[in-house]
């Protein structure tokens, strides 16, 4: 709205319009579109063009440049994960490595080989990025560790005899719980499009299966808006009900490796 009152000229934005959210496509999880006619309405100059084809990224990015009296949209039409075939328009591979590491039908092998470019990222050049990798992690969790308070005893989780528990995922604990307290009736749920990565989806299906037709009409999805999330709640509140949102808190480091063992199971 600002850059349209005022003119701004000398700015151009390029909107990456795959239709994908980590939950689902945005038609599903929070419809965006008319994306040209908005931005028209805020005095924006709209240029739409493949997104994959760099001979038109470049001319509208000189037809841009060149606009005068409004700043330039270019709604960029692409296909999320474009090229690599288990990836290409897939709403799961938004945030998560190959499923079968290194080799296999859905691992770095195949993209490189779907992209055309396992003639020239060799085995050899592979082995040694992945060694460069490896050494560089074993640093960071030595200087990490270095930070780290030393105690008389061990504290640490499952290291020592007096302190064996069974480990989960928090995650894990907040969907469960989540899908206890849904069973109350005032119970809501705003989904910010990370639904059953923070298993949020535990409050629509507790026996994370099967959806529950009262809960799932309990359950909003507003897509990547936590402000928006956040408000909503409020007002449900005011109202007198229970609403829950979630969102990220962080993210895990994960493992490299030089081979292509069998993957060992891991828990983050």
């Amino acid at each position: 709205m600002s850059a349209g009152h005022y003119g701004l000229d000398n700015l151009i934005a390029i909107i990456d319009r795959n239709h994908l959210q980590i939950d689902g496509t945005t038609e599903e999880v929070m419809e965006v579109s008319p994306l040209r006619e908005k931005y028209e309405a805020f005095g924006w100059n709209v240029l739409e063009i493949d997104g994959h084809n760099m001979e038109e990224i470049l001319s509208a990015l000189q037809v841009g440049a060149a606009h005068e009296g409004a700043p330039t949209l270019i709604l960029a039409e692409t296909i999320k994960g474009c090229g690599v075939s288990y990836t290409a328009g897939v709403c799961g591979y938004h945030g998560v490595p190959p499923k079968d590491g290194l080799c296999g039908d859905e691992s770095l092998a195949t993209a490189l080989a779907d992209l055309e470019m396992d003639q020239i990222i060799t085995q050899e050049r592979l082995d040694r990025m992945l060694t460069a990798l490896g050494l560089y992690q074993q640093a960071v969790e030595e200087y990490v560790d270095a930070l780290l308070p030393r105690f008389s005893r061990n504290y640490w989780w499952n290291e020592s005899e007096g302190m064996q528990v069974k480990m989960d995922a928090t995650r894990n604990g907040f969907g469960h719980a989540l899908g206890q307290v849904s069973a109350r009736p005032n119970a809501t749920a705003i989904g910010s499009d990370i639904t059953s990565s923070i298993r949020m989806d535990r409050f629509y299906q507790p026996d994370g299966k099967n959806p529950d037709p009262d809960r799932i009409g309990r359950w909003f999805s507003l897509g990547i808006q936590e402000a928006n999330a956040t408000t909503v709640a409020a007002g449900m509140a005011k109202e007198g009900l229970l609403p829950f949102i979630g969102s990220y808190g962080c993210s895990s480091p994960v493992a490299t490796g030089t081979s292509c063992a069998p993957r060992s199971p891991t828990t983050s």
